[in-house]
């Protein structure tokens, strides 16, 4: 078994690398040519146009002025609303402060404390308050207003868990604001349960660091801002129109106005650069890979019939094939780049 298969790998060996050689070969060549085409006017705005008549080859999309574009994209970026991201703080991390706070501030609850409570009721009973209280303005969100971004009547878009929602500044807490109602809902919570005189509470939470627990927690996001202005920036079209097949673009001897010289912007946009062809994309590939495809059967058979002596031999055939494909990637290479 292994010998018939080594048999007629002997027989059909050379054939088949032929075939493959000149496959790939021709596949090489083909790629090799230069994807879009030469743009070959030289103009001024301003002074005659000195060639003949223009007509749009095929229907090409006219591009915007950079100055138009420029402002567009700008236009677009600035109703992009910043991004924040809220930091969530855990109700356990909140009581240990709360906690540590009272303990640390031990002798002003018992200088605040009312006659009929014991320090240790008190200051249970302001540990859950300012917990619960401190618990549910994080969990809004303070922002720091020294922030450049922020803007009291204006909006922005909050993640929360990988969620963004919109906003407006003033629906967030402020520190100070923050502080205001933290103490406020303490007051009202230790005189509605308590009966602890308002004023007496008020004295007490001006003597504890409550503050310092109401640290901001809205934080500015940079980079998903930035992401968000690029997304609707390249959003923007960058064309305006189109000139059709055949239209005229500019005549031999008119002076070339703004108009016309965007016209002929885009007409050398979608020259060299390949927009607006994706249409005849295929057709033009088709066309090149069968001009390809007939150079090297032609060779096949020329070597097939009149040079048997090299066809038979596979590094004459490497060398040949070699040649061809280095002459057409240079030249190729080189017409691509605007080299005559």
């Amino acid at each position: 078994m292994n010998e018939l298969i080594k048999k007629k790998w002997r027989t059909y060996y050379k054939a088949t690398y032929r075939i493959v050689a000149f496959v790939l070969c021709s596949l090489v060549m083909v790629l090799s040519f230069p994807g879009g085409g030469r743009f070959n006017y030289e103009y001024e705005i301003g002074r005659p146009w000195r060639y003949e008549d223009v007509v749009a080859p095929y229907d090409i999309p006219v591009l915007k002025p950079e100055a138009e574009l420029t402002a567009e994209r700008d236009s677009a970026m600035k109703v992009v609303l910043p991004y924040y991201v809220i930091d969530s703080i855990h109700d356990v991390s909140i009581h240990v402060s709360v906690h540590q706070m009272l303990v640390k501030g031990r002798e002003v609850v018992e200088e605040y404390c009312p006659a009929d409570f014991s320090p240790d009721s008190l200051s249970a009973f302001l540990e859950s308050s300012l917990a619960g209280n401190i618990g549910a303005v994080c969990q809004a969100g303070i922002i720091d207003v020294s922030d450049e971004n922020y803007s009291h009547n204006g909006k922005l878009m909050l993640i929360n868990a990988n969620v963004a929602e919109k906003f407006l500044f003033e629906d967030l807490y402020t520190p100070r604001s923050a502080y205001s109602t933290v103490v406020e809902h303490t007051v009202d919570d230790l005189w509605r349960y308590s009966g602890v005189d308002a004023k007496r509470t008020l004295r007490l939470l001006a003597s504890l660091p409550i503050s310092q627990i109401l640290e901001p927690n809205v934080h500015y996001d940079e980079d998903k801002t930035n992401k968000a202005k690029a997304q609707r920036r390249d959003n923007v079209a960058i064309y305006s129109g189109k000139i059709l097949s055949g239209q005229l673009i500019v005549r031999a001897g008119d002076i070339v106005r703004p108009r016309e010289a965007q016209l002929l912007i885009s007409l050398k946009h979608a020259t060299e650069g390949g927009q607006g062809l994706n249409e005849h994309s295929l057709p033009i590939f088709i066309g090149k890979a069968s001009m390809v495809a007939a150079l090297m059967f032609s060779l096949y058979l020329f070597l097939f019939y009149f040079r048997k002596d090299y066809f038979r031999q596979l590094h004459y055939v490497n060398l040949i094939l070699l040649l061809m494909t280095f002459m057409v990637s240079i030249t190729g290479f080189l017409s691509g780049r605007g080299y005559n």
